[in-house]
């Protein structure tokens, strides 16, 4: 009997403490969590994002979330668009469809339009930058400080000389300075429910 006792309150020592294991684990993985949500990522706040003080160097990125310009209907060059009355400007939210900001008739998604963002960093510290830039719907140009750098598809104000692609891509550029600007140029005939820029573009260095 006190063999078999002293077994049984071995096993159920064994029992609790792989429980407050578990648990202590559990607990730690839950503070994690909360502190790694608590950081955050800055957003973008009327077409300006701020990221001087951060640290890009290595494996850090950013998404590039917030309220970027937006000029629907409008295809100019980066330069014109500065230009542009505040009228033809508004603000959309990114990533998300652009439906809204296009005040299209039948409230599809087919248009076209250009958006805008500016990102202040700190200068000298990593002039090499890099875009992830995720399936836009459904063609897009991607111009950095005013060049056009990279693009998918062929985007045109047109159905007839649009060309629809749905490939991810990436863009390496040198930055000198404090600010980056960048401006993405979309149309979307292809696809009635969705357009833009639907999912996070991600910057790093």
């Amino acid at each position: 009997m006190d063999r078999m006792y002293k077994y049984m309150m071995t096993k159920r020592k064994i029992f609790l403490i792989t429980v407050l294991f578990v648990f202590v684990i559990t607990g730690f993985r839950m503070l994690w969590f909360h502190y790694y949500q608590g950081q955050g990522y800055p957003e973008a706040k009327k077409g300006v994002l701020d990221l001087r003080g951060w640290e890009l160097q290595g494996r850090e990125t950013i998404p590039l979330k917030g309220e970027w310009e937006f000029y629907a209907g409008n295809l100019s060059n980066p330069d014109l668009l500065k230009s542009l009355p505040a009228k033809e400007q508004q603000w959309i939210r990114v990533p998300g469809k652009w439906n809204a900001a296009l005040h299209s008739p039948d409230s599809t998604a087919y248009g076209f339009g250009s958006y805008r963002l500016l990102i202040l960093v700190d200068p000298q510290k990593a002039p090499l930058y890099g875009l992830r830039i995720p399936s836009i719907y459904t063609a897009s140009n991607l111009f950095v400080n005013g060049r056009l750098i990279n693009s998918e598809g062929q985007v045109a104000d047109h159905p007839e000389q649009h060309t629809g692609s749905f490939s991810p891509y990436s863009a390496a550029f040198e930055a000198h300075g404090n600010s980056i600007e960048i401006v993405i140029q979309a149309s979307n005939f292809d696809f009635p429910a969705n357009g833009g820029i639907m999912k996070s573009i991600i910057f790093g260095s």
